[in-house]
């Protein structure tokens, strides 16, 4: 099983994160105090590179990846 956790550590400014697909208007929404998001998957080639995040210049998204 492998675990990827995206949070928001930025104090203006929500931050989305999803797939390729990924806009402005789509993907999950982070909320800018501390939002964050936890995937659990078991699928073995799920990989980093397939994740994406929108937002603004000066915001913090922490990623925590556990294998």
């Amino acid at each position: 099983m492998r675990s990827i956790i995206f949070q928001n550590n930025g104090a203006t400014n929500a931050i989305r994160v999803g797939g390729a697909e990924l806009t402005s208007t789509t993907g999950y929404v982070l909320a800018k105090t501390g939002g964050s998001l936890s995937v659990v998957t078991d699928v073995y080639f799920a990989a980093l590179n397939e994740w994406f995040a929108y937002g603004t210049a000066g915001d913090i998204l922490d990623i925590l990846w556990i294998t």
